[in-house]
């Protein structure tokens, strides 16, 4: 099995340049924390919060609710630098484990992902959603923000630009497109695209006046020839299917604003047992 995913620590030094919904945005932030509400007022007392990587974000979400979150990361490293961004400052549980690998000893209430699956291979990620099966409880709930391909086409270079600066170019070009952008480098056949390529590919349209100066800076700030990162992103057919050997899928939600039928957030229910069949998904 791999040792851990490709995301490296630097990816965690330089995450304030990130915006979402590379990192979470508001509207997601939202979800998360009503779905989390749901949850303690129908166990009507504390729960058990297990927050896969160390998203700032999402240990905010879980300080805020006067809760004790369990952290988990393959780098202490990661953590520490992340812990740097947060508001809130309250006591946490850090679990230094590798995801497909993981063996906490104990069950959660409710797991919290920000795109974790992603920046797990594809070959791993049954694995993945087996070892997260095994650390809910019955009656426990993963909520997990996913990045998807809704559809197998490949979005369009020129369409999506021309989008860009037709409706969106008041936001942070890299920012407003990235999903979409990612899909278009995407290698269908293995199930992956790797940062730096796709940065060099977008640096060769910059080259060729495909894009601005400042459109190419909003990828360019990030540097990422120093980043190893690959991202999974599966058609949402075939991740659902995946998950559902694992989970009833109660829920798939998208936040709401463009593009971000790209990073829905599922709401997982565990299977008394792992069975293949599907129960009827809604889409909200």
């Amino acid at each position: 099995m791999e040792a851990h995913p490709t995301w490296n620590e630097y990816l965690a030094k330089t995450w304030k340049k990130y915006l979402p919904p590379i990192r979470p945005a508001p509207e997601e932030l939202a979800i998360f924390g009503r779905l989390l509400e749901r949850e303690l007022q129908n166990k009507r007392s504390n729960i058990t919060v297990l927050i896969l990587d160390s998203t700032p974000e999402l240990r905010d979400l879980v300080l805020s609710h006067h809760l004790v979150p369990t952290v988990v990361d393959y780098s202490e490293a990661n953590y520490l630098a992340l812990t740097t961004l947060m508001a809130q400052r309250g006591k946490e549980h850090f679990v230094n484990q590798n995801w497909p690998n993981m063996e906490i000893g104990e069950t959660f209430d409710v797991i919290l992902s920000e795109a974790a699956s992603t920046v797990v291979s594809c070959k791993m990620n049954d694995r993945f959603f087996e070892r997260m099966h095994a650390h809910l409880k019955p009656d426990g709930v993963m909520l997990a923000k996913t990045w998807v391909r809704p559809n197998n086409q490949r979005p369009d270079m020129i369409a999506l630009i021309a989008d860009y600066r037709e409706r969106l170019s008041h936001k942070d070009f890299y920012s407003a497109i990235c999903l979409p952008l990612f899909v278009h480098f995407y290698d269908y056949e293995k199930e992956v695209v790797a940062v730096r390529y796709m940065s060099a590919q977008m640096k060769d349209l910059h080259d060729r006046g495909v894009i601005t100066d400042s459109e190419w800076e909003t990828i360019h700030r990030h540097e990422y020839k120093k980043v190893t990162l690959e991202l999974y992103i599966p058609y949402i057919d075939d991740i659902r299917t995946l998950m559902s050997k694992h989970f009833y899928i109660e829920d798939i939600i998208p936040a709401g604003f463009d593009y971000s039928e790209y990073h829905p957030i599922f709401v997982l229910r565990p299977r008394p047992n792992q069975t293949s069949d599907c129960r009827s998904i809604r889409i909200t």
